[in-house]
């Protein structure tokens, strides 16, 4: 396993401890590796099959309101080509019920 795949485990390992403690979000975004984990709750809140998905951009699809789909899409865009090194937006996740709800996501 190399250098890169040991922090990213060691990064989820302490994503699933404080977990249990806080209200947020914590989340990984592999870039280059197109991977995503998020804290396992927001499984129980959102409209997300798992909190780990390989395809990043399938996986948004599924719980990111459609009219802010293609804007998420176009900031990591960004990211991944490296035009921008931040992510910070304001856009809606769909809950269990199909219901948008705003959240502020940066990293």
């Amino acid at each position: 396993m190399g250098n890169l795949e040991n922090e990213i485990d060691s990064f989820k390992r302490t994503i699933q401890l404080l977990d249990q403690c806080i209200d947020d979000y914590l989340y990984i975004l592999d870039i280059k590796g197109n991977k995503y984990y998020i804290s396992p709750h927001a499984t129980t809140r959102f409209n997300m099959e798992s909190n780990e998905f390989d395809d990043s951009v399938e996986g948004f699809n599924k719980f990111v309101y459609e009219h802010d789909y293609d804007g998420v899409m176009n900031d990591l865009g960004l990211l991944m080509s490296g035009k921008k090194s931040f992510h910070n937006m304001q856009y809606r996740w769909l809950d269990k019920a199909g219901i948008p709800v705003w959240i502020n996501c940066h990293g």
